[in-house]
């Protein structure tokens, strides 16, 4: 299922698919004990525009203070906010190129299907 660019927030059945995309990843960016600051901004911007479906992760143990660092990401960058699982956050953002790993791996053949790692030169059959 595509992702389609918009302004609109995801449907449940995008955040369905971007959270079984986002299972597998690592976070890509941390946000310390300082919250968010000009420098987490421009990280998470360039992971954002490198990746277009991120993890991030907050040390910060007071809720609050991560809620607000998730509406302040989201707001700032202009990403759908994905998931909120403790101190971890996913967020996405289209750049219209965007193919979920689920369509990438239906259209390999059943032997490249076991792990993660998809072989670039299968990626342009899609």
């Amino acid at each position: 299922m595509p992702i389609p660019k918009s302004d609109a927030p995801l449907s449940p059945a995008e955040r369905v698919v971007l959270r079984g995309a986002a299972h597998a990843i690592k976070p890509t960016v941390m946000i310390g004990n300082g919250g968010v600051t000009p420098a987490v901004l421009t990280e998470t911007q360039r992971a954002l525009d490198a990746h277009q479906l991120i993890k991030i992760k907050m040390l910060s143990d007071d809720r609050e203070a991560r809620a607000a660092a998730y509406t302040t990401l989201c707001d700032t960058l202009e990403c759908h906010p994905v998931q909120v699982i403790g101190k971890m956050f996913v967020l996405f953002r289209d750049d219209g190129n965007y193919v979920p790993p689920s369509v990438v791996a239906a259209a390999l053949p059943s032997r490249l299907k076991k792990g993660p790692h998809v072989p670039k030169k299968y990626l342009g059959n899609v």
